[in-house]
C-alpha cells in the first residue's frame, strides 16, 4: 500500500464515474462526532509502574458523496478532518486529515441480502511534538448482512501501512524509525436493536504486526534483554523512550447506543485491549462517550 496505489484508485475512481451507465451522484455524505475517553495506558507500555492515563476530547468532520452505479452498486469518497486535546499529554494533541475512497456492492434487492464493502484511505495526522508525525495508508474489505429486522453483523479485514519521521539514534545497530509500521487487522461485530431508538454492539478484533510502546529507559533496557526490538528513538511525550516490537493484539469491545433524532444520537463504549510481544504483555482500556451528527 503506498501513494501510486491511492493515485491508482483514484483514477479507477473517477473512470468508473465517467464510464458507468446509468449512474449518477447521489446524497452527500456530512458526519460530525464530538467525542470524549478515559484512556488507561495510553503509551502502552507492558510495565505497571510506567503507565501513563489521560483523558482525550475529539471533534471529527466528514464530507462526501454516493455516487450511485446501479440498484446494488455504489461508489463514496469522503474526506475527513479531525483534532483531539489531551488533559495532561498535550504534546499526544494531533490533528487529522483524511481521504477515503470506496465501493459498496449489494447481492441483490432486500433488506436482508448481504453486502461486500471494499475501500482504500489516507491519513495525514501532525502532533505538537513532530516526531510523532505520521501518514497511513490501509486497504478495507467488509461483508456484512442483515439476518433479523433487529440482528446484523459483519467481518472485516485490513492492512495499514504507516510512515512516521526518523528521529534520535540511541542504539546505532536499531533503526530510529519507530513509526515505520505494517499490521493486518480482522474484526467480527454483532449489532442487535434493542427498541426503535436503542442499539448494542459487541465487536472481536485481531491484529497482527508492529505495536509501539513508550517507557522509561530502566525498563527499555528490560526490553532489550529478552526481547527482539525492531526500532527505538527517545521520546518527548512520555520522557523516556519508544520502541517498535512485532506482536499480536486482541480488542474487545462493546457499544450502547441512543437515537436522539433522525439525525443525531448518543453513544456510550467501552474497548478493552490484550497485546502480547515476545515474553512482553501489553493492556489498555479505552471508554467513550460521543455525540454523532449525521445530515
Amino acid at each position: 500500500m503506498n501513494k501510486t496505489i491511492l493515485h491508482s484508485f483514484i483514477v479507477t475512481f473517477f473512470t468508473l464515474n465517467v464510464h458507468a451507465q446509468n449512474g449518477e451522484w447521489v446524497e452527500w455524505i456530512a458526519d460530525a462526532q464530538l467525542s470524549y475517553n478515559q484512556i488507561d495506558n495510553i503509551n502502552l507500555s507492558a510495565f505497571s509502574n510506567d503507565q501513563e492515563n489521560d483523558n482525550k476530547i475529539s471533534l471529527m468532520a466528514s464530507f462526501g458523496r454516493f455516487y450511485q452505479l446501479n440498484g446494488t452498486s455504489r461508489l463514496h469518497i469522503v474526506a475527513t478532518i479531525a483534532k483531539a486535546r489531551f488533559d495532561d499529554f498535550d504534546s499526544m494533541n494531533n490533528t487529522e486529515l483524511g481521504l477515503s475512497l470506496g465501493f459498496r456492492h449489494k447481492f441483490g434487492l432486500g433488506y436482508y441480502k448481504p453486502y461486500l464493502q471494499v475501500s482504500l484511505g489516507y491519513i495525514d495526522k501532525e502532533f505538537s511534538t513532530s516526531s510523532w508525525d505520521r501518514s497511513s495508508y490501509d486497504g478495507y474489505l467488509e461483508f456484512g448482512q442483515h439476518f433479523t429486522q433487529k440482528l446484523s453483523a459483519s467481518i472485516s479485514y485490513s492492512y495499514t501501512k504507516i510512515d512516521g519521521n526518523p528521529w534520535m539514534t540511541v542504539l546505532p545497530e536499531i533503526s530510529s524509525e519507530v513509526f515505520d509500521q505494517s499490521y493486518w487487522n480482522s474484526d467480527v461485530v454483532i449489532d442487535y436493536l434493542l427498541h426503535n431508538d436503542w442499539l448494542i454492539s459487541a465487536s472481536y478484533g485481531y491484529r497482527d504486526g508492529d505495536l509501539t510502546s513508550a517507557c522509561t529507559p530502566g525498563n527499555v533496557a528490560k526490553v532489550l534483554t529478552k526481547n527482539t526490538v525492531n526500532a527505538i528513538t527517545t521520546d518527548d511525550v512520555f520522557g523516556g523512550c519508544v520502541y517498535q516490537i512485532s506482536g499480536k493484539t486482541h480488542t474487545f469491545s462493546t457499544s450502547l447506543n441512543y437515537a436522539i433524532s433522525g439525525h443525531s444520537g448518543l453513544s456510550f463504549s467501552y474497548e478493552y485491549l490484550k497485546g502480547d510481544a515476545g515474553t512482553l504483555n501489553y493492556n489498555s482500556r479505552n471508554i467513550q462517550v460521543s455525540y454523532n451528527y449525521r445530515y
